[in-house]
């Protein structure tokens, strides 16, 4: 077992660091949560946002990054790029994922610190947790083992991002912190079938289905296993407040602490798309880890905040964007 150190008490109204102030590197901007994460800090009112493509700062390669971190000294850096998609990509992709992620990690940590960055935020994820782990999930738990099942890799290297975060603020003069989302849906999400996620990918099915005219949508797995889910504007607000609050890079769940089935959310997605045909269960599909439900205390102690959107919210708003994107209309 890996003994990090909780996140310390803070009083984040008065510890929070004014981002509007600083360079703010944030990669992955291209991204799902990159493009959130961005609208966010305009809000917050930062001008000097560096957010380059993979073509000006491929993170796989170790000297683009040195160079354009050595170029540009980035005082926050907010790691919000990843390697990933659903269960089906993942367990095809497995080793792929965790050398992706694992790579663009340690080249982004390692240069930033480098640079004479002084905070690095770092999302991971709430998959991370091993499958000993109790539910609610709780952060004091995710170093008694190692990830499972098909996202093993992925969440792995994000894991792993984490413990290279501690190891550099011991050495530099910087500080960090470490966010794991729930599943996170919403507007701008991946819809590739391919590379989807469960959310995205049942917005896709019960949207074609309405506008197809389909009696019956089949669902990949049993509809049993339970999932938190986070809208993404809560995400970007969640990430920017660990941003300015939190200088330690003790891991913090990102979440609602409130977890559903897949088939309640099937259900809940059908209805938001005003589809109302049968819906079937394929169980020959993977059905991934059973239940992902995560303890939020700490966030609410340490970051102040609690999610606002909730799940019939954020799906209906995902619906409309999706049938926007389509041109159809409910």
């Amino acid at each position: 077992m890996m003994n990090i150190p909780l996140a310390p008490e803070l009083n984040p109204k008065s510890n929070m660091r004014d981002l509007s102030t600083h360079r703010v590197l944030l990669t992955g901007s291209n991204g799902f949560v990159g493009r959130a994460v961005h609208a966010a800090l305009m809000e917050q009112g930062c001008n000097d946002i560096l957010a380059p493509s993979r073509d000006e700062c491929n993170l796989l390669h170790q000297e683009h990054v040195t160079q354009y971190l050595m170029e540009h000294r980035p005082n926050i850096v907010i790691h919000a790029a990843a390697s990933t998609g659903g269960i089906a990509w993942n367990a095809a992709n497995g080793s792929t994922a965790f050398h992706d992620n694992m790579l663009m990690a340690l080249h982004t940590f390692v240069a930033a610190a480098q640079a004479g960055c002084s905070h690095i935020t770092h999302l991971s994820t709430s998959i991370a947790y091993p499958p000993s782990a109790t539910i609610p999930l709780v952060e004091s738990q995710l170093w008694d083992g190692l990830p499972s099942g098909p996202t093993a890799g992925y969440a792995t290297a994000k894991k792993l991002g984490g413990f290279l975060l501690q190891q550099l603020i011991s050495d530099h003069d910087m500080t960090a912190a470490v966010v794991m989302p729930a599943n996170v849906y919403g507007r701008g999400a991946r819809m590739d079938p391919a590379r989807s996620n469960v959310v995205a990918a049942m917005v896709h099915r019960f949207v074609d289905a309405k506008r197809l005219g389909l009696d019956a949508v089949t669902c990949w797995g049993s509809g049993k296993p339970e999932r938190e889910f986070i809208h993404i504007d809560d995400v970007a607000d969640g990430v920017i407040r660990a941003t300015a609050c939190i200088d330690n890079p003790s891991p913090i769940n990102l979440g609602t602490g409130h977890a559903c089935t897949i088939r309640e959310l099937a259900e809940r997605t059908a209805n938001a798309a005003g589809w109302s045909g049968h819906i079937a269960w394929d169980t020959s599909k993977p059905d991934g880890v059973s239940r992902v439900c995560c303890d939020v205390s700490q966030m609410k102690r340490s970051l102040d905040w609690m999610p606002k959107v909730s799940l019939d919210d954020g799906l209906s708003d995902m619906v409309r964007w999706y049938q926007n994107e389509l041109g159809t209309s409910a």
